[in-house]
C-alpha cells in the first residue's frame, strides 16, 4: 500500500479554503495555516500568538479498504502554549489533485484531547474520487483554551495526504449469451470472470472482493456479491456497451471492458 506523505501547507490551499468557511472561522483557520516553527517560554496572551506559539500535530495515514484513517500525534506538555489548555481536535479532508473542487470538508469536529486517530468512512466522497490515483489531504486543526478567561482558538494546523491505489479489475471477463427464459425482444446474456489477484496484506481490507458492479455506457445497472464469478441480465441480442468494475469497501477499480465472445454480434 502506498504510505501516506506529510505536508506543507500553501497559499492554494489557503484561498480555497476561505472561499468555502464561513468568514470568521475562516480568517482564524488561515491564519493558522502559516507555519512559523517558533515558540516561546513566555506565556501566550492572544489569540493570534496561539498561531505563531503552537506547534503542528505529527499526521500520518492508514489506508484501509473501508476508508483511511487519519492518526496523529500531539504532546500535550510541550506543544500547548504557555497560557492555555489544548481542548480538542477538529478534521478538514480537500482534494488538491482536482483544484477546480475548492472545498473543504469536516469529517470531525471537538474529537477529544485523548483521540488520536480517525476512520474516514468517505460518505461524501464522490465515486471518481474513491477510484485509482485521486490524492486525498487531511488537517489536523488543534482547539486551544485561555485558562484566564476559556477563550476558544486554533492552533496550527497538521496535515497528511495518500493516493487511492489503483486497484485490479477482474480478470478473464468475457460477455457471451446466456441460458434461461427472455423476453420477446431480449435474450439472456452473461458477463463472467475470475477473481482478481489480490496480493494484499488482510490488514488492509483489500485481500477480498466486496462486489462486481455491472455497467451500460457508463450507467450503473446492478451488481452481485464478491464471491461471484458471473453475472446473468437480459438485453437485446448484439446490446454493446457493457462493463465491469470491482467495489473493495468504500474505493473502486477502473471499468473494465468484457471480450465479447458472442456468436455474430463481434466486430472484426
Amino acid at each position: 500500500m502506498p504510505p501516506s506523505a506529510s505536508v506543507g501547507l500553501r497559499r492554494p490551499e489557503l484561498n480555497a479554503l476561505l472561499l468555502t468557511l464561513p468568514l470568521a472561522a475562516a480568517l482564524l483557520f488561515a491564519v493558522s495555516l502559516w507555519q512559523s516553527g517558533q515558540t516561546s517560554a513566555q506565556e501566550v496572551q492572544t489569540p493570534s500568538q496561539v498561531f505563531w506559539s503552537s506547534s503542528p500535530p505529527t499526521v500520518s495515514i492508514t489506508l484501509h479498504a473501508h476508508g483511511p484513517t487519519v492518526n496523529w500525534a500531539y504532546d500535550v506538555m510541550s506543544q500547548t502554549p504557555t497560557g492555555w489548555e489544548l481542548v480538542g481536535f477538529h478534521l478538514y479532508r480537500w482534494v488538491p489533485s482536482q483544484p477546480d473542487v475548492l472545498t473543504f470538508t469536516e469529517i470531525a469536529s471537538n474529537l477529544s484531547v485523548t483521540t488520536s486517530s480517525y476512520q474516514d468512512s468517505m460518505g461524501s466522497a464522490t465515486d471518481e474520487q474513491r477510484t485509482g490515483g485521486t490524492v486525498f489531504e487531511y488537517y489536523v486543526i488543534p482547539v486551544f483554551e485561555r485558562l484566564s478567561d476559556r477563550v476558544s482558538q486554533i492552533g496550527t494546523t497538521g496535515a497528511a495526504r495518500f493516493t487511492v491505489p489503483a486497484l485490479p479489475k477482474p480478470n478473464n471477463l468475457t460477455l457471451n449469451f446466456g441460458w434461461g427464459l427472455s423476453g420477446p425482444h431480449t435474450r439472456p446474456m452473461r458477463m463472467s470472470w475470475s477473481h482478481p489477484h489480490l496480493a494484499w496484506d488482510s490488514a488492509s481490507g483489500f485481500d477480498r472482493v466486496t462486489e462486481y458492479q455491472l455497467f451500460q455506457n457508463g450507467r450503473y445497472r446492478f451488481a452481485v456479491s464478491g464471491t461471484n464469478t458471473a453475472l446473468d441480465f437480459e438485453a437485446e441480442r448484439c446490446e454493446r456497451g457493457f462493463q465491469i468494475r470491482v467495489r473493495y469497501g468504500v474505493f473502486y477499480s477502473e471499468l473494465a471492458d468484457p471480450a465479447d465472445q458472442r456468436s455474430g454480434c463481434r466486430r472484426w
